[in-house]
């Protein structure tokens, strides 16, 4: 991410990146990666569960994100389906 550079280098990074997930196991898997191997991006990234598996995320949630042509928003699945 562009927004690590600006990290490492000391400069302000704006927004947030928002990540949704299916499970909470998921986003602690997330988080506990990030927190091995680029633990200040951290600070930029808000995770949000969503119960009901992928396909209410696909039908429910991501439509509006896409609509709005979000790139603030990434979605983490967990491939069982």
């Amino acid at each position: 991410m562009p927004e690590e550079a600006f990290l490492q280098i000391g400069e302000p990074v704006v927004g947030f990146k928002t990540i949704l997930a299916e499970d909470r196991l998921a986003i602690e898997i997330a988080r506990r990666a990030l927190r091995a191997h680029a633990p200040q991006l951290l600070s930029l990234l808000k995770f949000r569960f969503f119960p009901g598996g992928a396909s209410v995320l696909f039908n429910h949630y991501l439509p509006p994100y896409s609509a709005e042509k979000r790139n603030d928003v990434l979605c983490l699945l967990d491939g069982d389906q």
